[in-house]
């Protein structure tokens, strides 16, 4: 990390974070703005800080810039004053500019877990396992509230730590993506006699399944190589789960000869 840029960071940070507890200085929008083309534009931005993983590198502010949204749309629909809704909307932007100044921190500070965190969601980690993400972003949130509060004593152990928990969650996710076909036509082989009507085949297929995983996990970041071995693992889970059915019609040799014949 370059030491002058982590030093104006901290700089930063002290001025966002000073009087965290009060308000943030807003910047009133002009009373003729309309204010669900105000309302819109937030939303852009609240979107795109969402992207840049500001709603957990600064979830306190981020949550009041979402409460002061709310309230403005609320505020809206009973027909409020206009100059109360574009309030809200002003001390929305406030918290965001805020939230995003934080977040800008915290990627100087937490490079590593949040680079992993990325690859994690993009891996879509917090939907095929929503609970043990939840479970990590907790962690992380733990350390970006200290953060906020201009406090960025994070230990390297909890620094690895975070990154190890969101890389192992990506790669959780990754075989469940590319090889959880696969490993689910295994699993349907094996309970339909696999192992004693077809062994031969049922060794070659878990070994090339077994091999798949291997490349899953040297090459997580390779959609191409990701892709292909998807591809060979669910071709031998289905030959295998093939032969198994085919098996079942021996009546005068082994089955597994039956069934390659």
């Amino acid at each position: 990390m370059d030491n002058r840029n982590f030093i104006i960071g901290l700089t930063l940070l002290a001025a966002l974070t000073a009087g965290c507890s009060s308000e943030p200085k807003v910047s009133e929008l002009s009373a003729q703005s309309d204010p669900q083309v105000e309302i819109d534009r937030l939303d852009t931005g609240m979107k795109r800080a969402i992207g840049n993983q500001v709603d957990i590198l600064s979830p306190d502010n981020f949550a009041q810039a979402k409460r002061a949204r709310d309230d403005a749309m609320a505020s809206r629909a009973d027909n409020g004053k206009q100059g109360k809704v574009l309030h809200q909307i002003s001390l929305a932007w406030a918290y965001l500019e805020r939230a995003n100044g934080v977040a800008a921190v915290a990627n100087q500070i937490l490079p590593g877990p949040i680079d992993a965190r990325r690859d994690a969601i993009a891996a879509q980690a917090d939907s095929l396992f929503r609970k043990e993400t939840d479970s990590i972003d907790n962690d992380l949130r733990q350390v970006t509230k200290r953060i906020e509060k201009n406090d960025t004593s994070v230990s390297d152990d909890k620094k690895i730590s975070l990154e190890a928990n969101y890389r192992d969650i990506e790669m959780k996710a990754l075989k469940q993506t590319y090889l959880g076909e696969a490993q689910q036509t295994l699993k349907m082989a094996t309970d339909e006699g696999a192992e004693k009507l077809t062994p031969e085949t049922l060794s070659w297929a878990t070994t090339r399944i077994l091999s798949a995983e291997s490349t899953v996990e040297k090459n997580r970041h390779s959609i191409a190589v990701l892709t292909q071995a998807s591809t060979d693992a669910k071709e031998s889970a289905n030959r295998l789960l093939k032969m198994v059915r085919d098996a079942k019609g021996s009546k005068s040799m082994r089955p597994e000869d039956f069934a390659k014949k």
